[in-house]
C-alpha cells in the first residue's frame, strides 16, 4: 500500500525539461540573459543563457510564463504548457531599445596653437 502511494506521488510530480536557444534579429546568440519561469506572480525556476544563447530548465507539469530579461529589461515573454519534455528550438527575437536621454559634453582645450602663437585659457585652467 505504501509503495503504491509513493509510486503515485513520484508519477504525479514528474519533472520535464524545457530547453531552447535565444538569438537576436541578426542571428547572434543572446548570452547571459535571465530566463524566468513564472506561474501567475510566483517565480518557479530560473537560469541564465550560456554564451550560445542556450537554456534548460526542469519543471513540473503546469502552464508557465517564459520570460527573458536582459540588463533589467523584459525582452521576450511567452506562455508555455509543460506536460512533456519540450525543445523550443531557436527563438529569434527583435531587440529594440530607445535611449531616454543623451548628454554630450564638450571640453575646451586649455592650451591651443594658432600659427606661431600658443594660447592658454587662464579662466578655465583651475
Amino acid at each position: 500500500m505504501v509503495a503504491i502511494y509513493l509510486f503515485g506521488l513520484s508519477a504525479f510530480s514528474k519533472n520535464h525539461t524545457l530547453k531552447g536557444t535565444f538569438a537576436d534579429q541578426s542571428n547572434k546568440p543572446i548570452d547571459y540573459a535571465d530566463v524566468l519561469m513564472k506561474t501567475e506572480n510566483e517565480l518557479i525556476n530560473s537560469t541564465i543563457t550560456d554564451i550560445h544563447g542556450n537554456f534548460s530548465l526542469q519543471l513540473t507539469e503546469n502552464t508557465y510564463q517564459l520570460i527573458l530579461r536582459q540588463l533589467g529589461d523584459t525582452i521576450f515573454t511567452q506562455t508555455v504548457q509543460v506536460d512533456k519534455d519540450i525543445d523550443l528550438g531557436k527563438i529569434q527575437i527583435t531587440i529594440t531599445k530607445e535611449l531616454q536621454e543623451v548628454i554630450v559634453y564638450a571640453n575646451q582645450n586649455l592650451i591651443y596653437r594658432k600659427a606661431d602663437l600658443i594660447f592658454r585659457h587662464v579662466a578655465t585652467s583651475c
